[in-house]
């Protein structure tokens, strides 16, 4: 019996709706520390917290952290996006540093992790340097470097890393957009940084597209007895990323609508009208105008 006998002419098998998850690491203040004179981005609560809701797995509907970090892309200094780590961390301004913390902030950390790395996608674990920790017992040293940490007071990344990993995944973005030609859309127009326009231009006799950044990671899948669907893991909004660069790459389009930021949770989103000025509730115009009096009274 063959294919066609068993199947029919048109029968398809079903396609499994895969749920994407994500580790997050999300804390209540950030601010900026040296370590041997490299810059971090440190997260940490002023109080006593509930651990577990730091570090587990959760499922983000939605690709605003995808352009929220493309617009964190166009704002910073173009000096700081260098393989060259030292020149990179040189070049950080105060307005880098503030926008970085305004971004986690609203999203949490885009990686974290103590070394200094070129590919900021997974939370790595350096052994080596754990197992040379002076103190043993030293909470930073002995959890900073973990996958998961199970007891932390803070976390944090260096941004000569987050930057060096931005670098490749915007030309990734970049040769998406030169392979569809992307150039003149509402979305991607407002984005594209003098260098990126450059680069654009570079690629242009380019056919092809090859994404460099998707083949240096992998994609764990896995049953979910509980909820009985095929689950996908992300280690971090880095990693997050490179799945929606693949489905950008796939889908062959940026959907519909303009990219603006809402002015109560400053998050970016798709307005589907042209007078649309607020993601989507809670935050409304009203809930927005009471928060501004709340603010002005106090």
């Amino acid at each position: 019996m063959n294919y066609q006998d068993f199947c029919g002419e048109g029968s398809i098998l079903p396609t499994p709706y895969i749920r994407v998850l994500t580790k997050i690491s999300k804390w209540k203040k950030y601010d900026c520390i040296e370590i041997d004179e490299y810059k971090y981005i440190c997260g940490y609560n002023d109080e006593e917290f509930d651990l577990p809701s730091l570090y587990e797995f959760v499922e983000i509907d939605n690709s605003s952290f995808f352009w929220a970090l493309m617009a964190l892309y166009s704002d910073l200094s173009p000096q700081l996006f260098t393989s060259i780590q030292p020149e990179g961390n040189a070049a950080i301004t105060d307005k880098d540093i503030e926008l970085i913390k305004k971004f986690c902030n609203t999203y949490g950390l885009p990686f974290w992790n103590k070394q200094r790395t070129h590919t900021p996608f997974a939370n790595i674990s350096d052994h080596d340097f754990f197992d040379s920790s002076p103190d043993p017992h030293d909470e930073f040293e002995k959890n900073i470097l973990r996958n998961i940490i199970p007891v932390s007071k803070y976390n944090l990344f260096p941004i000569s890393s987050f930057t060096a990993g931005l670098k490749s995944l915007r030309y990734d973005f970049l040769s998406i957009i030169n392979y569809y030609k992307w150039y003149d859309d509402v979305n991607i127009s407002r984005l594209l940084t003098p260098k990126d326009r450059k680069n654009l231009s570079n690629m242009e006799n380019h056919s092809k597209v090859h994404l460099y950044t998707p083949s240096l990671v992998n994609f764990p899948t896995y049953w979910d007895g509980k909820k009985l669907s095929l689950s996908l893991n992300c280690e971090n909004l880095m990693h997050l990323f490179i799945y929606h660069l693949c489905l950008l790459m796939q889908s062959g389009t940026l959907g519909s609508g303009i990219i603006k930021t809402c002015p109560k949770c400053h998050k970016q989103f798709v307005a589907n009208r042209k007078n649309q000025k607020f993601c989507y509730a809670p935050c409304t115009p009203q809930s927005f105008h009471m928060q501004k009096k709340r603010s002005n009274n106090l």
